[in-house]
């Protein structure tokens, strides 16, 4: 078959308390590039259907079954780009939010622009991962704005803080907090349906 299970150990430290968890994965056994895509985080083992249209799986005492779909490449990775871009502007929601909260405890004031701005922003978010790009290990957060006064900014819904990259474009946050996708077809203040119009995707 195309596709395996493979469990794995994996030892999670707070502090001073170290868990081990079994990861359940399932495996593409040719070529892929997405060679694996977690099943369970932490499952007491699992099986495939035959026709591997399924997975059953045991986690948390209970039996659970989850069905596989086969789609043809250039589906699964549209799919895969869409699903991407949620995620983006998900996480850029969270990081306008931060830069809001950030903006009241000091006086009305953005962040200065500079390496130091994720570090500045970080109590104010859920954790540091929000700042990464889907896809990507490192922080992919753009600042392009600096340590201006918020009646210094004539129309907010119009201007740019900064942006989170994803697949074909990047969520733009907004100084009224609002977050927007534009793609890398899309001019800054053009509709997105616009770009869409002139021929291009998204």
């Amino acid at each position: 078959m195309p596709v395996r299970l493979r469990s794995t150990v994996t030892p999670l430290k707070e502090e001073n308390t170290t868990q081990k968890v079994f990861p359940l994965w399932l495996e593409s056994t040719i070529k892929s590039e997405h060679p694996r895509a977690l099943v369970g985080a932490d499952c007491d083992g699992g099986s495939l259907a035959p026709d591997a249209s399924a997975v059953l799986y045991l986690s948390q005492g209970a039996a659970w079954v989850a069905l596989l779909t086969r789609l043809p490449r250039e589906q699964m990775l549209a799919q895969l780009r869409a699903a991407q871009r949620q995620e983006a502007v998900s996480k850029a929601r969270q990081i306008a939010t931060g830069l809001m909260m950030y903006v009241q405890d000091y006086d009305e004031t953005y962040p200065p622009s500079g390496e130091a701005v994720i570090t500045q922003i970080r109590p104010y978010v859920r954790d540091s991962d929000v700042f990464v790009a889907p896809g990507e290990n490192e922080p992919g957060f753009v600042y392009l704005f600096s340590a201006r006064t918020t009646n210094s900014i004539k129309n907010p819904a119009t201007q740019e803080l900064g942006y989170l990259p994803g697949p074909g474009g990047r969520a733009m946050i907004y100084a009224d907090g609002h977050v927007q996708w534009r793609s890398d077809n899309q001019s800054p203040g053009e509709p997105a349906g616009e770009a869409r119009r002139r021929g291009y995707s998204r």
